[in-house]
């Protein structure tokens, strides 16, 4: 499976064009990390057992792109 990056640019999300995009693993590593740790903290978003769980899947999903790269897959 390939894994990404992109970065995108403009005025709104809706109106953003892409600029770059890289399947370097060292830039992967970087940003899949820096994903992991702040975005998924406990707050009062984590009460609903909705969003607790959406928030648990992509946590999930992140470690497991995370393990591929230091792997070297």
């Amino acid at each position: 499976m390939s894994t990404f990056v992109a970065l995108y640019r403009g005025p709104s999300v809706s109106e953003a064009r892409l600029v770059a995009v890289s399947s370097d693993a060292g830039l992967i590593r970087d940003v899949t990390a820096r994903l992991i740790d702040p975005l998924y903290t406990d707050d009062e978003a984590s009460v609903d057992p909705v969003i607790r769980s959406i928030d648990q899947g992509k946590r999930n999903a992140l470690k497991h792109i995370l393990r591929e790269v230091n792997r070297g897959e």
